[in-house]
Order: structure tokens, then C-alpha cells, then sequence
């Protein structure tokens, strides 16, 4: 039977901020395709959008649908390829290039997601960091809390 002092003693040694990263490393592959996903439904880490495209000046042109008027021929075009963010909304995928070289990583206690395709600068600047990289707190954000505080109670009981 383990006594108090024996099981002060045991958590005592843990290390608990290396446990935290260990914890944390484990999961960077999760974060990363949860930022993508919320791409794909053009969500943005601060629980709005990502951005909108801009309006057609030819919205009384009748090539365009009821339900497309108004909107450029790119957003509409957008729309056709991906309807996940809604007509008109940003969702940062034309080619995937962006979106699928996400990467997340801890640099000491800090969480990095980036993208190794050569537009990211140019989308920061249009849209800002706070816009594309991170977890909005609501189904993503729980999911890797989740997902990590399972991986810690492991690591803390192994």
C-alpha cells in the first residue's frame, strides 16, 4: 500500500513542464490539420471569418445566379470549388499549396503554426497572422485540449 509520503515523493521527481511539452510535441500533428480544417471552412482563429471577397460591380448581370449576384467571378468560382466557407467568404485554398505545408511546433513553451509555402507572407499581410494561424475556442480548441490533456495524464502515469 503506498503511503502519502510515498506518493509525495514519486510526484515530487516528476517533471511536470517536461511532461507539458512532451505532451504538447505529441500532439503538433493534430493542431496543424484542426488550423487546416478551419481554412477549409474559412474560420478564422478569433471565431469570425477569415474575410470576404470582394463584390461584383456587375451585380445586375443576368449570367450571374439569383443566389451569386452581387458576388465577383472569383468568389463565385471559389464557391464552386470549396461552399464550405459560403458564398463570398475566404477559405485561403486555390492550389493547397498554402494550406498543406502547415506545420506546428513548440519553440520552448511556445506553439508556431506556419506554412512553408512562399505565399505566406503575402497572406499575413493581407489578412493578418490572427486571421489564418491558430485554434478558434470552440469545437477545434476543445479537440486539442482534449486530445492533450489525455496525452499528458499518460505521459504524467507512465
Amino acid at each position: 500500500m503506498t503511503t502519502a509520503i510515498g506518493l509525495f515523493n514519486s510526484y515530487s521527481k516528476l517533471n511536470l513542464t517536461d511532461i507539458s511539452v512532451r505532451a504538447m510535441n505529441e500532439n503538433m500533428d493534430l493542431m496543424t490539420s484542426l488550423n487546416q480544417d478551419q481554412l477549409l471552412h474559412g474560420e478564422a482563429p478569433d471565431t469570425g471569418k477569415i474575410g470576404q471577397y470582394g463584390r461584383s460591380k456587375q451585380a445586375k448581370n443576368p449570367r450571374f445566379l439569383k443566389s451569386t449576384a452581387g458576388f465577383s467571378a472569383y468568389a463565385v468560382m471559389k464557391y464552386a470549388k470549396n461552399p464550405l466557407p459560403g458564398l463570398g467568404n475566404v477559405d485561403l485554398i486555390l492550389t493547397g499549396m498554402f494550406r498543406g505545408g502547415f506545420k506546428s511546433f513548440l519553440n520552448g513553451i511556445k506553439v508556431f503554426i506556419e506554412s512553408s509555402d512562399n505565399k505566406m507572407d503575402k497572406l499575413i499581410d493581407m489578412y493578418g497572422v490572427e486571421k489564418i494561424f491558430g485554434l478558434a475556442p470552440d469545437d477545434h480548441r476543445t479537440k486539442f485540449m482534449t486530445a492533450l490533456r489525455t496525452s499528458f495524464f499518460k505521459l504524467l502515469h507512465a
